[in-house]
């Protein structure tokens, strides 16, 4: 069987505090954490769940999860 890759985008958002995930490829998902680190551990956790659920498609441990981050903060201007 073929390597699947299932693309999830995180997002910052700056006035929250958060990070927050979406994803096209994994319908129903939804996960926020002020820690990058806890999110990704939460997408890895989620998503084969609900591959299972709303796909009904059984994951290999040879697919992958291709995670996209952005953050955008304000400059600081210099004095």
């Amino acid at each position: 069987m073929a390597k699947r890759v299932y693309h999830v985008q995180a997002h910052w958002d700056h006035d929250a505090k958060v990070w927050w995930v979406e994803s096209d490829d994994v319908p129903g998902l939804v996960a926020e954490d002020a820690d990058y680190g806890a999110l990704i551990a939460t997408v890895q956790e989620l998503v084969p769940e609900l591959l299972r659920d709303n796909l009904g498609i059984e994951p290999s441990p040879d697919d992958a999860i291709s995670i996209v981050s952005d953050r955008e903060e304000p400059l600081r201007a210099t004095a």
